[in-house]
């Protein structure tokens, strides 16, 4: 057996390296295709949406009650940033007018403070509406706050639709539009009452507005949905939903009847210039 020469070992190493190459891309593309396959009967189907839907049973009241309360809960981080900045008690807070513009006057120690490190700010200082002062800054944290509910109600109820077996497109409608009205009426009440009563009690003390939002968020939020239970009114709402939408097919229905039974009688009509009517004519 004869010696390879140089050129014949290098073509030999290069020939090897090429094949090497082309294995591990094709063990690469193999590992791209490969798909897993699970088969299940129609029983173990069954019992795998069962026991989905008595998990979202179980836990859907908890998110429920969760997202009710998401905005009382941003309140009290705003009012915790707001005490740590300035103290419970250590600075007051009062509404001044200044060239005809209205200003927010801060006491204590500036100089000890990290966010609001002036004494007068206006009305609409971006600081001072983040940390809900001042008339701005309660609109600011009750609409925030708000809007955060809404979305997190309706994700939730379109997850309730999809996850429970007996829901109805009604239901989630009717539910939703109970869910913005309540958060309407709560966000209202506590607007006025926390620039009416809590800006009083601001002027001594600067966390009184956000403490107003908390107590009376939390209040009108419970109270709602105690009302809402009591009365029935979102079941009311669906069932007035449920009859609607009846009505409305049942009509449809005998409309289409009409039409397929006398199918010239909404053909429109021509008057000759002699003024008798040409035969209904269908396009």
């Amino acid at each position: 057996m004869g010696t390879l020469t140089q050129n014949e070992k290098r073509q030999a190493l290069n020939h090897n390296n090429i094949s090497h190459s082309k294995q591990a891309q094709l063990k690469q593309s193999m590992r791209k295709n490969t798909h897993e396959l699970y088969v299940v009967s129609l029983d173990q189907l069954k019992a795998l949406i069962r026991d989905r839907n008595d998990l979202w049973e179980k836990y859907k009241q908890y998110f429920e009650v969760q997202t009710n309360y998401v905005a009382p809960g941003l309140d009290i981080m705003t009012a915790t940033r707001l005490v740590s900045d300035l103290g419970v008690f250590n600075a007051k807070v009062a509404v001044k007018t200044y060239s005809g513009k209205q200003h927010i006057i801060i006491s204590g120690r500036a100089g000890l403070r990290k966010i609001l490190t002036g004494t007068k700010y206006g009305i609409t200082h971006p600081k001072i509406v983040q940390l809900g002062i001042g008339r701005a800054g309660v609109i600011n944290a009750v609409a925030e706050g708000g809007i955060i509910t809404i979305v997190l109600l309706t994700v939730y109820r379109v997850l309730d639709f999809f996850l429970t077996d007996n829901s109805t497109l009604t239901r989630l409608i009717g539910t939703i539009a109970t869910d913005i009205v309540k958060i309407g009426i709560a966000s209202g009440v506590t607007i006025g009452l926390a620039t009416s009563v809590g800006l009083t009690v601001g002027t001594t003390m600067a966390v009184g507005p956000m403490l107003v939002v908390i107590i009376v968020g939390v209040t009108a939020a419970a109270g709602l949905n105690y009302l809402d239970t009591r009365y029935g009114i979102t079941e009311s709402v669906i069932a007035g939903l449920n009859t609607f939408t009846y009505e409305a097919g049942k009509y449809m229905t005998k409309r289409k009847k009409m039409l397929e039974s006398s199918p010239n009688l909404f053909a429109p009509q021509f008057i000759l210039p002699s003024g008798d009517c040409s035969m209904p004519y269908l396009i």
